[in-house]
């Protein structure tokens, strides 16, 4: 019998939240950031307002952890449409995507989401 690898579900890794028509932003993902699976932590470019993976090293609002992807989605060849968690959450950690952050800066994100709403437990 062949085995079967199951993926991330969409908002799998939410505990709770207020409302999910407040909590959720639809919002676009910047071009390029590529296929990017629910739970993926992300910044929010200050130039345009578009979502990118979250990169502690990087600039220009990408450092700073402002939303969780909900649902899959990939930018590979273009901004794509998504929902983004971003405000009035609990969400569980262990779930969450923190890319290539390090441990001192997955709690300086949790600490900006925090900022934002979203209590990562």
């Amino acid at each position: 019998m062949p085995s079967i690898t199951e993926t991330r579900h969409a908002g799998e890794f939410l505990l709770g939240e207020w409302d999910a028509i407040y909590s959720q932003d639809a919002a676009i993902l910047f071009n390029g950031e590529g296929a990017l699976l629910p739970g993926a932590v992300l910044g929010k470019r200050t130039a345009d307002g578009k979502y990118v993976a979250l990169n502690p090293g990087g600039s220009g609002g990408a450092e700073v952890a402002a939303g969780i992807l909900f649902e899959a989605a990939d930018s590979s060849t273009g901004d794509a449409v998504c929902v983004v968690v971003a405000r009035d959450a609990m969400v569980n950690g262990k779930l969450l995507d923190w890319g290539a952050a390090s441990a001192p800066q997955i709690v300086t994100a949790t600490a900006e989401l925090l900022a934002a709403g979203i209590k990562v437990i």
